[in-house]
This record gives C-alpha cells, structure tokens and sequence, in this order.
C-alpha cells in the first residue's frame, strides 16, 4: 500500500461524504462517487436555491451513475454542481452512466439481495447484476490506477 497515494469512494450519501474529503484533507489524490451529489458544495440557500462553493473541484473524479439519477440531474437541485460537471470540459472529471439498473445496483446489495435491490429501486433491471457491478468496477480501476499509479 502506498499511504502517499490516497483514493476514496462512496455510494449515495457516502459518495458525498467522499466528495467531501478534498476539500477538508489535503491528502487526498483521487475520489469516485457512486450516484452522489456534491452536497458540501453548498455554501447556502439564497431565494430558495442552494449557493454553490466557486472554487475548482481539487483533485480527479470519477462519477458514477444508473438509470435513477442521471436523467434527473439537471432536475434535483441537489445535483445541479454534478449536471455542470456534466456540461465542462476538464480531462480529470470524468462521468460515466451504465444503464439498465437502478441506484442500488452500484453496490454489492444487488449480489446479497437481488430482490431487495429490486425493490429499493423500484424498477426492474434490464441486465445481470453481476456483470453490471464487474464493468462498473472495471471502470473504477481504470480511472484509480490513471490517475495514482501514472505518477509512481
């Protein structure tokens, strides 16, 4: 382990918390989000609409997203900083959508409880989990190993 090279990840709420922790540790080289908002982004509500930190985003990202959220990103307040990440040109942020499942199936739930993970997310999936976890996965490697092992 090279404790000079730190990455996290998180799934919903835990994927904010990660997006978090650059902005809070200077430690941290890498951060993956798993259908997750920027919700530390938010420096305060004004007219009823969330103000937005106006500083760049520190480090590399890779966002992840199912069939739930990425239709709707440009809709959920929550999600409007991950919708103008969408829209910008910058070779460290990168997004990616898998379709053909839900929000669930980003996760192992989806291998423990296939029917749990269906009905948390309220929609059938078009695809087998088990693939769709190893091409997420896969993704999720290749974007870690980029951007922490390219400048051992």
């Amino acid at each position: 382990i090279d404790s000079e090279k730190i990455g996290v990840i998180g799934h919903s709420l835990g994927g904010s918390a990660a997006l978090a922790m650059p902005r809070l540790r200077e430690d941290i080289d890498v951060v993956v989000a798993l259908e997750s908002p920027y919700l530390y982004d938010i420096v305060g509500v004004k007219k009823s609409e969330f103000q937005w930190l106006q500083e760049d985003y520190p480090v590399p990202v890779l966002n992840i997203y199912s069939d739930s959220a990425w239709n709707h990103l440009s809709d959920w307040p929550q999600y409007a900083r991950n919708a103008e990440m969408i829209a910008a040109s910058n070779a460290s942020i990168q997004n990616i959508h898998f379709p053909g499942a839900g929000h669930f199936s980003l996760t192992d739930l989806s291998l423990v409880s296939p029917w749990l993970a269906r009905l948390l997310d309220g929609i059938p999936p078009d695809i087998e989990y088990r693939d769709y976890l190893q091409r997420v996965n896969q993704s999720i490697l290749l974007f870690v190993d980029h951007f922490l092992k390219s400048n051992i």
